[in-house]
């Protein structure tokens, strides 16, 4: 599916390829939200402009994820349209945000930038790239030489949660979950590198490549504090572990036995000395945190969007603290206005963050919504190996993040799935060329 000639394309992967080396800071902002007007969305609208003409010109036919996406787009739009009659009707007390509507069409961008990828560099080149820039970062940022970068824009000391070139540390384990699915579910490739290493040391790598990648990927993700990037490097990587162990059970027997207790071991002791970790999650598996939720749902008002947390009594997690009061809130508004039971209370009326992409699609966009959201990615699901892992690893963090809305991580799964869909098409599809 080329667009473009090679020269038109390499120049707009000179324009696009930067934006995932960028900090995303805001140029024009709007109260009550982190998200603004920023130099990506500049960029984007005019690539946006440039994708649409070719698309228009060439009269391409509409691709099945392309159908989804209008979909979702649609969905967002009419759940929009809906909020505001029925705020006009004072049948809903909260507005829903029109810029919500755009995100996900913004972010879809990237799939182009994947196809335009795979006729010049290769997806290859830039997951590393990304993966040891932020790695870089991250250092500078342990270390206190660097500060983090977020929608207020630069902050001097962000030695507690590493959030890389993210704008928050979820953010930032997001992507680093993306870029191991990829490096452990890719197709593997002929590496001449590789060919020229001594025989034991290919060996070696054959034997515990994969179980040093984890140790490596958990190593960063702790730094950023995420717990549920963690638990999705756990499940990824416990399917990787199993087939491999499956495939190979008399080459793999020993180097595990050897292996397993040295990094049980290391990870327990990197998350007791990691405060951003251990010390957010002394409470997490209290009873208290299950006893409070009649409390806290007896307390919120859905009609109060400024409610002020209870004070918490006994051992709570804070962090589920928090998001009790957002959950809570959310589910009662849905519950008590059935005429938006079909698509939503409208995009953006839960706040800037519910810290729960899942429940935020539904209750935002309703079972139709729902719905589609899950038909269009399910289209990038069934591309391969790989893009299903990085679906399963984004699902789990939209169980606690709202990482669908997340500009990196949404920007590196549908640059992989651009490029996956060129790669598979390539001997299929007849070549339109727009010079």
């Amino acid at each position: 599916m080329n667009l473009f000639d090679r020269r038109s394309t390499a120049l707009l992967l000179l324009v696009a390829l930067p934006l995932f080396f960028l900090p995303k800071v805001n140029l024009i902002g709007f109260a009550n939200e982190t998200a603004g007007i920023r130099l990506d969305d500049l960029v984007l609208a005019g690539l946006a402009f440039v994708i649409g003409f070719a698309h228009l010109s060439l009269r391409k036919q509409l691709l099945p994820i392309e159908r989804w996406l209008l979909g979702v787009v649609g969905v967002c739009f009419a759940s929009f349209l809906l909020n505001k009659a029925f705020v006009s009707l004072d049948m809903m007390p909260f507005e829903a945000k029109i810029f919500y509507c755009l995100r996900m069409f913004e972010y879809f961008l990237f799939f182009y930038v994947g196809l335009f990828l795979w006729q010049m560099l290769g997806l290859n080149f830039v997951m590393l790239s990304f993966l040891w820039v932020n790695v870089v970062v991250m250092t500078l940022q342990k270390l206190g030489i660097m500060g983090e970068f977020n929608a207020y824009g630069y902050q001097a000391d962000a030695a507690w949660r590493l959030s890389g070139l993210a704008s928050f540390p979820n953010e930032m384990a997001a992507c680093l979950n993306l870029v191991y699915c990829y490096l452990t579910f890719r197709d593997p490739e002929p590496s001449r590198f590789f060919s020229t290493l001594p025989l034991f040391l290919r060996r070696f790598w054959e034997s515990f490549g994969f179980l040093i990648c984890f140790l490596f990927f958990a190593f960063l993700i702790l730094l950023t504090g995420s717990r549920i990037s963690l638990i999705a490097l756990g499940v990824t990587f416990l399917w990787k572990f199993w087939n491999a162990f499956k495939a190979h059970p008399r080459r793999l027997a020993i180097p595990i036995l050897a292996f397993l207790p040295v990094a049980i071991v290391t990870v327990i002791e990197t998350i007791t000395n990691t405060d951003s970790l251990f010390y957010r999650s002394a409470q997490l598996f209290s009873w208290d945190n299950i006893e409070q939720i009649a409390v806290v749902w007896n307390y919120i008002d859905p009609n109060d969007m400024q409610w002020e947390e209870l004070s918490m009594v006994g051992t709570i997690d804070k962090s589920w603290w928090m998001r009790l009061h957002k959950w809570c809130h959310a589910i009662k508004l849905f519950a008590n206005h059935p005429e938006s039971w079909l698509f939503g209370v409208g995009p953006g009326l839960t706040s800037a963050g519910l810290d729960g992409g899942l429940l935020r699609i539904f209750i935002e966009h309703g079972f139709v919504g729902t719905y589609v959201f899950y038909r269009f990615f399910k289209e990038i699901y069934k591309q391969s190996e790989m893009m299903k892992w990085m679906i399963i690893a984004f699902v789990i963090n939209n169980m606690f993040i709202d990482i669908y809305l997340a500009y990196k991580p949404m920007s590196l799964l549908f640059l992989a799935s651009g490029y996956v869909y060129a790669q598979k098409q390539v001997n299929t599809e007849p070549k339109l060329v727009l010079v």
